[in-house]
């Protein structure tokens, strides 16, 4: 299981750009049975979970607003 959260579109295309050789390595021995797309989609994004049958998308769960300081 992993749980990716990204800033924005850029930061998510970004991110599978340069995971793509690692992740071809990890489809020879595993395979992606679900995955769910949390928010608004770009047109990158939403492209991708059209070509995975496997993926949900939820484009109406809105953005979580964040709070810094301790934990």
């Amino acid at each position: 299981m992993a749980l990716e959260e990204y800033a924005d579109e850029a930061a998510a295309v970004g991110h599978n750009e340069r995971g793509a050789d690692p992740r071809a390595r990890v489809d020879r021995c595993a395979r992606m049975v679900g995955a769910e797309a949390c928010g608004p989609l770009g047109p990158v994004p939403h492209a991708w979970v059209s070509a995975h049958p496997q993926v949900t998308a939820f484009p109406d769960v809105p953005d979580i607003p964040r709070h810094g300081g301790g934990g």
